[in-house]
């Protein structure tokens, strides 16, 4: 099986891999850790080949054309159909690719590829101090994948699924990237937020500079101190703008504050501290200025604080719901 993920990992670099073929491979990594940690190391091996630089360079048409005279494959077969021919190239390449990946292994210089670390946060957030030295706070519902060892190698890279808050160790030479819902964010060294969601994706810069790319490095945007990327993924619509307010790591810090904040913008910010949802009977009222700050206080409270602002009243039929009636802007 083993032999058929790395042909997989051949395909799906390139493009090639078909519908049924990815949802094999994706049931495969389901099923066991260890299939997941095995995938993402030959995919990173196999990526990295571009960028390695042995002594030798492999000359793949050459060697090919030794497997067909071994094989005798033009004297002795009868000629083969397009996929038989293609499914033969891609067993050449695979043996060439098991090659690369045991020299790789075995040079003495080479960067620890043969770790996966994952980090899950579940019901809880969770931080970690990164080999790096860098330091990574996940909100829950979250993952991070950490692949090879950060602290060698020419650059440090991660993978991202859901939310988290970052401290990164500066390190000029080797640029800090997290892959995260097919966007790169790279920076030298800074602090920030990502989250990425079924709605769209936002990356908050608190101190620093990143920069947001496709993984190709197409569309490159810059970002300093206090601006936010948001993505709209039904869209696809980028909006860059700043957000002075920290909230975007509020979950972090316990603190949410609000500055003429539109009252939509504040019921959502809430929603995701929370993890609540708020129904904002009048939707009149959703351009309503609030400001305040609160630390540490729990969702009724925050609520209650609202409702006396606009003369609403707040009520709750449990589950985390929650409803806002009447009110005015003042």
């Amino acid at each position: 099986m083993e032999e058929k993920v790395i042909q997989w990992i051949i395909l799906e670099s390139s493009n090639a891999l078909s519908k049924q073929e990815q949802n094999q491979l994706r049931l495969w990594r389901e099923e066991d850790p260890q299939n997941e940690q095995f995938y993402q190391t030959n995919r990173l091996i196999w990526s990295q080949s571009d960028s390695v630089s042995p002594s030798w360079t492999p000359d793949i048409t050459t060697a090919w054309e030794r497997f067909e005279s071994t094989q005798q494959i033009h004297k002795t077969k009868p000629a083969k159909t397009n996929k038989s021919f293609r499914w033969m190239r891609i067993a050449a390449v695979l043996v060439f690719a098991i090659g690369l990946s045991v020299w790789i292994f075995l040079r003495p210089d080479r960067t620890s590829l043969d770790t996966t670390t994952v980090y899950t946060a579940d019901q809880e957030s969770l931080n970690k101090r990164l080999s790096d030295g860098s330091t990574v706070y996940l909100n829950r519902s979250s993952k991070l994948t950490v692949i090879g060892d950060l602290s060698s190698g020419v650059q440090r890279k991660v993978k991202l699924e859901g939310e988290a808050f970052f401290e990164i160790n500066k390190d000029p030479s080797r640029p800090f990237i997290i892959e995260v819902d097919g966007m790169n964010v790279q920076v030298l060294g800074t602090s920030f937020h990502v989250r990425s969601n079924d709605a769209g994706m936002e990356v908050v810069v608190r101190e620093g500079k990143v920069a947001v790319a496709h993984l190709d490095g197409s569309d490159r945007i810059e970002l300093t101190d206090h601006q936010r990327f948001v993505l709209d993924r039904s869209t696809g619509k980028v909006v860059v703008d700043r957000d002075p307010t920290e909230n975007a790591w509020s979950w972090q810090t316990g603190i949410l504050q609000f500055q003429a904040t539109p009252l939509n913008e504040v019921l959502r910010t809430i929603e995701r501290h929370y993890h609540i949802r708020i129904n904002l009977a009048n939707p009149a009222n959703e351009s309503c200025r609030f400001t305040s700050r609160f630390q540490q206080a729990d969702a009724s409270t925050v609520l209650q604080s609202i409702a006396g602002a606009f003369s609403m009243e707040v009520r709750t039929s449990g589950q985390g719901i929650y409803y806002l009636t009447d009110g005015k802007c003042r």
